[in-house]
Formats: structure tokens, sequence, C-alpha cells
């Protein structure tokens, strides 16, 4: 479909994996982290890697809610054939996304179908719309990169 044929051109699935990345990094790199026996000057203890284990799922989970409205709307001008989408197009796409049976209350990494086809609507009327949302994914960007980066610098200091 469409949807997906987006999130390959748009290279969600490495953003994705680089999200992954970051609890693994936690868990098998962070050892003199979070075990203060093992003479770590840091010496999280077991509430600390909860702890950040938790907001990574928090901060993930918005991540993935985001490609997915950046898949819907790369869709959406994919069905409109042009860089504007327009009320048709969108309800085209809310047609299909009912048809697969996309979760109506959503999940943790899927938005709501009554937040994806808004979100498109609000594309239809704001020809604005589409650079802030764009913004709004590079800073997300930059933020999970900033995260592994500190994670492989703390790990490289540390150890």
């Amino acid at each position: 479909t469409a949807h997906e044929a987006a999130h390959c051109g748009r290279n969600h699935l490495p953003r994705l994996a680089g999200s992954l990345a970051i609890p693994l990094l936690v868990l098998v790199l962070g050892d003199g982290w979070f075990y203060p026996e093992t003479g770590s000057t840091i010496g999280f203890n077991t509430l600390g890697v909860v702890g950040l284990l938790a907001l990574w799922s928090v901060w993930h989970g918005r991540w993935a809610r985001l490609l997915e409205h950046d898949a819907d709307l790369a869709a959406c001008q994919l069905l409109s054939n042009s860089a504007v989408i327009n009320g048709q197009s969108v309800a085209a796409f809310e047609k299909a996304l009912r048809a697969t049976g996309a979760g109506a209350r959503g999940d943790w990494l899927h938005p709501s179908l009554a937040d994806r086809v808004a979100l498109l609507r609000r594309a239809t009327r704001s020809p604005r719309f589409e650079a802030i949302f764009r913004r709004k994914l590079r800073w997300a960007d930059r933020v999970q990169r900033l995260l592994l980066g500190l994670m492989v610098i703390g790990w490289l200091c540390c150890d």
C-alpha cells in the first residue's frame, strides 16, 4: 500500500531501529553505569535502569506515532498525485484504513484512526502544516541522535 511504501521511501525503518538501539545500549553496554560493584563512578541502581527504560518507551512510542503520521501524509500525497493533500485523497485514505481494520483506538506505536484522519485534514487546510510537521520530525530525529551519541560517549568514558 501507499502507506507502507512511504515507510520505506522515507527511511522510517532505520530511524526506528536507531530508537530501538537505545534500550539495547543501556542493557548491553551500560553495565558499568548501573552496577556500582563494577567500580563505576556513576553507580545507578536497578531503579535507575527501570526509569531510563520507562522514559525511552514513552519516547519511542511518540517517535513511532510521528512516523506513522509521516507515512500517512506521504500516502495521501501519492493518492492525490501531488505534493498537496486534498480532501478526496484523505477520504480515500480513511476508507482504506477502515477497510484494513486500523485500530480505532490506536496503540503504543500507532495513533488512533481519528487522530490520523484529523492530522490529514489539518494538512488540507493549512499550506504551512507540512513544513511545521517536518520541523517537528527533524527535532525528534536530532533528539534521538543526541541520545544515541550520549549513550556511546557514556559507554566509551565509563569502560
